[in-house]
């Protein structure tokens, strides 16, 4: 006796699964129980259906959790180093002075940067009304570098012109 080959398997079972026998109708009934029982235990043990809507709300909560704790990683990074730079304070007016006297536009754009770190860092330590008077000292002294002076208005360092 030879092996079934698997078209012949199928070609019997079909015969089986179609007929009128009795061994057909068992066959049927075993069969159909069989994946009664398997479809029952997959739908009891998968979570309740969920609209598209509401996989969409719960992606968006989702999203909107991961970028707020994102902002809040990043503030506190932020926070650290603007504070790591308090005992530099000093040197770096030094430097923002000294970058301004070279009277060269790329320079005037690190002063700017330092001087934004500057204020960051006087507000954290309520120090914003010395700050602003040493940088209302600038156009003073400064008065023809219309480049300079317009750079420190972009960043709201001084008043805008009226």
């Amino acid at each position: 006796m030879h092996p079934l080959s698997e078209a012949e398997k199928t070609e019997l079972l079909l015969e089986m699964v179609t007929g009128d026998s009795d061994m057909a109708l068992q066959l049927k009934s075993r069969l159909q129980q069989r994946f009664k029982l398997t479809l029952e235990q997959d739908t009891a043990a998968a979570e309740p259906q969920r609209s598209l809507s509401e996989l969409r709300q719960q992606a968006d909560e989702q999203q909107a959790k991961r970028k707020a704790a994102e902002t809040a990683i990043q503030k506190s990074e932020r926070r650290d180093y603007i504070l790591s730079l308090k005992p530099q304070k000093r040197q770096l007016w030094e430097t923002v002075d000294m970058l301004i006297a070279q009277k060269q536009t790329k320079l005037y754009e690190q002063a700017i940067e330092y001087l934004l770190e500057l204020q960051e860092l006087a507000r954290s330590e309520n120090e914003e009304a010395n700050f602003q008077n040493r940088v209302n000292k600038i156009p003073v002294n400064y008065a023809s570098c219309w480049g300079l002076l317009s750079r420190l208005r972009d960043a709201n360092l001084i008043p805008k012109k009226k």
